[in-house]
């Protein structure tokens, strides 16, 4: 391995931490945004953790997919 290879090897791990990161980040931000209306009640709450659970899964297979 020269070291362009491992250069880039490097820098590819680095760019997939930081996307995976605002990803996740986007997700938790979206989920989030109902919070500011008010109060939610009981069955609201747990539809927004089974929706956040949904798309955490998704994120995962298109990122399998991606590779």
């Amino acid at each position: 391995m020269n070291v362009e290879q491992i250069f880039r090897m490097i820098l590819r791990r680095f760019t997939r931490r930081v996307m995976n990161r605002g990803i996740d980040a986007s997700i938790d931000h979206l989920a989030g945004s109902g919070a500011k209306d008010g109060p939610m009640d009981r069955r609201q709450a747990q539809a927004a953790r089974q929706t956040v659970k949904k798309m955490r899964k998704a994120t995962r297979l298109l990122r399998r997919l991606g590779r």
